[in-house]
Order: C-alpha cells, then structure tokens, then sequence
C-alpha cells in the first residue's frame, strides 16, 4: 500500500504515405498475444511487479471536520512493465495512447483507497482516463479521480489547528511477492497543489505503511 476503463474493437494510429494521411486501425491482437492473461501481473524470476505512483493536479475542494473527511480531486498516474505485449512493428512514434476500452483487456495494479468514503471518474474532460504504451513494454494508466477520504483529525487547538491527511492506496488482490507500490520523485510538492484559501498545504510526505491484511501499501 502507499500513504502520501472495455469491449471494443480498435484504436487508431495516423501515419503518412505518399503524401496522403491515412488511418490504421489498432486492434487488441497487435498488442495483446493469444495467451495473454491479463489476470496474472508480468513478474519476472519470481521478482514482483514494481508500480510507480504519480499524483499531479491536485484540487482540495472540501474539509469537513465534522465528520473528519477531505475532498480532493487528482490524476493518478500508475506506471509498470508489462514484458508480454507486443508494440506494432508498423508504429513509428515509441509510445503509442489507447483510450479507457483497453481496461478490459490489459493487467492493471487494480489499487484501490483505503481511507476512501466515496469515490468517481472525472467525467468532466474526455476521456478521464487513458493507457499510454511505449516500445520498450512500459505501460502508463492516467485516470482523473474525485475523492471523499477519512482524516483522523485532531481538534484540540481548533479553528487553528493543524491537520495531516493521508492518500492511502493499495492493491485489491496481490501482495507483496507480486506487486511493489512506490512512489515517483516526480510527485508534486506542497507549494504546487491547489486549496481553499482558508487553508494552507504545509507540506507533502511521502511514505510506505503496512496493512495488517492485503498487501504492498503506500500513503501520501
């Protein structure tokens, strides 16, 4: 744990020939092998699988001390190998994005918010979520999330008080023989984040902790 999208048939890559642009159509075979299981994470030797975990764009739009929760919005970025996929030859760019459709089809850490009340898709842009897939096997999932999460708040010194929130996520199914959270160094710093203006961010700390079931958490 850390502290701190389907059935459809195609993408599609623009490419020039002759002089015209044309449109080839990406289809799950190009990326995805026969005897793909997207149920299984891409270990190799027995090592697990290592989740990179990014939040940009962070907007804080609600506190309620009352029954002790915050609401946030973020982009999630989780990154990871994915050594059984195939990049189409016929490609020429290194990466290449495919839309939410692909969920269904391609292993994803499958993470979920351990302090979370409620929570939803960012549907206000389109798409919310996408995939991006480069050609050495690296896979990047970006999804933009509304969040309701507890904060274990202390109200002795309030209305001014000082609070500390967690972000706490990890994976629904593996532990940590399959999968390894982590977080990126790119993850924003405090002074980038955006907030009410009766409160101010202090600071962002980044950690690892431990569930006493399931696996691998981290927290922001």
């Amino acid at each position: 744990m850390v502290w701190a999208g389907i059935k459809a048939k195609e993408s599609r890559q623009w490419f020039g020939k002759r002089g015209q642009e044309q449109i080839k159509e990406i289809k799950f075979r190009d990326v995805i092998p026969v005897d793909y299981d997207y149920l299984r994470p891409p270990t190799v030797n027995d090592t697990p699988v290592v989740v990179t975990i990014t939040i940009t764009d962070v907007n804080i739009r609600s506190i309620d001390e009352s029954d002790m929760s915050f609401s946030v919005v973020i982009t999630l970025w989780q990154g990871w190998s994915d050594f059984r996929l195939l990049y189409p030859s016929w490609i020429e760019s290194p990466y290449q994005v495919l839309d939410s459709r692909w969920a269904d089809k391609l292993w994803t850490p499958n993470l979920y918010f351990v302090n979370a009340v409620e929570g939803k898709m960012n549907n206000i842009i389109t798409p919310s979520s996408f995939f991006w897939i480069s050609k050495d096997k690296k896979v990047y999932y970006c999804v933009r999330l509304v969040l309701k999460l507890v904060c274990e708040m202390n109200l002795v010194h309030f209305p001014h008080d000082e609070q500390q929130c967690g972000v706490k996520m990890a994976p629904a199914f593996y532990n940590e023989k399959l999968l390894v959270l982590t977080f990126s160094n790119s993850t924003r710093s405090g002074t980038e984040f955006s907030s009410l203006q009766q409160f101010e961010i202090i600071d962002v700390v980044k950690d690892r902790c431990h569930l006493t079931s399931g696996s691998s958490p981290i927290e922001s």
